[in-house]
């Protein structure tokens, strides 16, 4: 699980990526969100490491992992548009910079498709990036 510091400031990088862009931003971690927009996106966090820094730094730590941006999009309706809003804001999102140095983000992995079929009421596109924390 990423650190809280972690998700509060890609929250915060996000919305403001979102609204230079024209896409609103939904935490949807453990909340029922129902956005009336045709397109929106959310953060999801994975952190696949943590380690401790026993020598230099007694008592901090080194925490890798993923913020995951997910766009979502009105199905049947072709995948432009969203790609559209889905590029230059996580572009934006990468530029954000931790004035504290704690928080770095690193590169980016392709966009993917999250498709589960006519389960889904939306049509989804995702795009991890790295990170780094130093808490």
């Amino acid at each position: 699980m990423s650190a809280l510091y972690v998700r509060n400031t890609a929250r915060t990088w996000a919305n403001a990526a979102g609204v230079a862009n024209g896409i609103p931003f939904h935490d949807a971690i453990n909340r029922d969100v129902d956005p009336a927009e045709p397109l929106w996106f959310t953060a999801l966090f994975d952190a696949q490491s943590n380690n401790g820094q026993t020598f230099c730094f007694p008592g901090k730590y080194l925490e890798n992992g993923m913020i995951d941006l997910v766009f979502a999009g009105v199905p049947g309706s072709g995948d432009e548009a969203l790609l559209s809003k889905l590029e230059p804001t996580v572009a934006a999102f990468c530029q954000s910079v931790d004035l504290s140095g704690r928080l770095i983000l690193g590169q980016y992995e392709p966009v993917e498709e999250i498709l589960s079929g006519t389960a889904d009421r939306w049509y989804r596109l995702t795009v991890a990036v790295q990170y780094v924390y130093h808490a």
